[in-house]
Parts: C-alpha cells; sequence; structure tokens
C-alpha cells in the first residue's frame, strides 16, 4: 500500500483521537460526578451504573482504534481516575495514598466509585444489618431491651411473628433507637470495608489506598437521623434486609452465617 494512500488516513485518526481526547478533561469529570453525586438519595434503591468501568471501555475501544495514540490515550486514562479519585475522596472527606504508585489507579477509582455511589445506600443498610446480627446480645443489654418484650404495638406483633429469635424481634420493633445507638459507636472505615468485602485481598487494596481524614461513619452514614423525610424509608430497608437473613430461621442458621464473616 503505497505512502499516499495511508497518510490522510493516519492524519485524520490523530485529528479524531486528540479531538475525543479533549473532551476527557478535569471539568468535564466534575461535572459528571457533580450531577451524580447532587440526585443520591439515601432513600433510593436504586443502583447507579459504574462509570469508571464506562471510562475504562472507552479507553479500551480508543486505544484498540488508535494504537498509534496508546501512550496519549493511557495518559488521559490516568489523569481522568487520577480526578475522579480527587472529587470523590474531597467530597466525602477521605484522603487518597499518593505515596504509593503500586496502586492502580483504575481500580481504586472503581471501587471508591461504587462505594460511595452505585451501592451507597445498599452498602450502608447491609452494614447496620450485619452490625445487628453479630451484636444482638450486647445489643439487648445495654439498651434494657428486654424491658421492651411486652410491646403490644404492631411492629412489635409482626415481628415476634417473623422472628424465632425474640432479641431479633424486639431489635427490629425498636429499630430507630437500635441505629441511634450504633450511631453513637466508634466505627471505622476498615470496619465498613470488612463487612462489606468478603474478599480479604481488596480489603486490604482498600485500606491502603484510602484514609479517613475525618470520621465517614457519622457524617455519612450516621446522618441519616437528621433526615426525617428519608429515615423512616431507611429503617424499613434496614428491617427487610435483616428479616431477609434471620427471619424465620434457626440459631444454628444464624450461626452459619456468622461463620463466613456475616457479609451481607
Amino acid at each position: 500500500m503505497s505512502i499516499v494512500g495511508t497518510q490522510p488516513y493516519e492524519i485524520v485518526n490523530e485529528y479524531n483521537v486528540r479531538d475525543i481526547l479533549a473532551h476527557f478533561d478535569s471539568n468535564y469529570i466534575f461535572d459528571i460526578l457533580e450531577d451524580k453525586l447532587e440526585h443520591i438519595s439515601f432513600a433510593t434503591s436504586q443502583i447507579e451504573s459504574n462509570i469508571v468501568a464506562a471510562f475504562e471501555e472507552n479507553f479500551k475501544a480508543m486505544n484498540n482504534q488508535f494504537p498509534g495514540d496508546s501512550q496519549n490515550i493511557r495518559n488521559i486514562r490516568e489523569q481522568v481516575y487520577r480526578d475522579i479519585i480527587r472529587i470523590l475522596t474531597a467530597k466525602f472527606n477521605l484522603r487518597f495514598n499518593e505515596m504509593d504508585d503500586t496502586i492502580d489507579l483504575y481500580t481504586a477509582a472503581y471501587y471508591l466509585y461504587d462505594f460511595v455511589v452505585c451501592h451507597r445506600n445498599i452498602i450502608m443498610v447491609n452494614f447496620f444489618t450485619a452490625f445487628i446480627i453479630n451484636n444482638k446480645e450486647s445489643l439487648c443489654s445495654t439498651l434494657n431491651m428486654e424491658d421492651f418484650r411486652k410491646g403490644k404495638d404492631s411492629a412489635a406483633a409482626y415481628s415476634k411473628r417473623v422472628y424465632q429469635d425474640h432479641k431479633f424481634a424486639i431489635i427490629s420493633a425498636n429499630m430507630p433507637t437500635v441505629i441511634n445507638y450504633i450511631s453513637n459507636l466508634d466505627v471505622t472505615l476498615l470496619n465498613i470495608f470488612q463487612s462489606t468485602y468478603k474478599d480479604i485481598n481488596l480489603v486490604q487494596f482498600l485500606d491502603n489506598a484510602f484514609a479517613d481524614k475525618g470520621n465517614f461513619f457519622k457524617d455519612f452514614y450516621c446522618n441519616i437521623l437528621n433526615i426525617p423525610e428519608e429515615l423512616p424509608i431507611i429503617i424499613t430497608n434496614i428491617r427487610l434486609a435483616l428479616q431477609s437473613h434471620v427471619g424465620n430461621i434457626s440459631n444454628s442458621d444464624i450461626e452459619e452465617f456468622l461463620s463466613y464473616g456475616g457479609e451481607l
């Protein structure tokens, strides 16, 4: 094939990829994330798609289509993931471990976005649920919940029908009190990672990549107590999650569940 025949095509390719990559600047990334974060509601059960995965597919497609610009594509790809990490860590008062250059930026950005956007509500509900299952004895003892055992309201009556273990019935019927108590405990970011992910290697990766600059648990989970219009829905979701895992099952089944770490 002659050089004359290929040169115009190569010039067009170079122009196209540079024009496409020019859109992936910090302002573009910021606008996308701000729009997503602005519309997050604790009460929704909708799972957002992970835009980091979508970006990665785009970069792979561009790399296949424009192999001559692979280095430029890699540079923009890296910057996009750095921007995503920078914006999300600033929003949620976290710190990214810039000192460790072995951290894969795509993996870090993907799981951070999943953690604080895509599955944020599910992770929060599952954390409270797993905590209750793992600590039912101490919760009932500390909160003197046996005093509520004779409750005659509809929530108490329903809970007694759902749970074989009366302690779970009492906890479910008095869930707002229980959540308020848990919200005053010291819970670390690592505690939430460990409750969320079964893969120990992933937990270690996230623990190395991200640190809590403030108090993530109290600032972004416990603040549900200050959202009266959404709190009833969240309480209901925690009750339903608890019921789905320990409702009408035996103590031996619960112990088997807890032996696997209590991940939900």
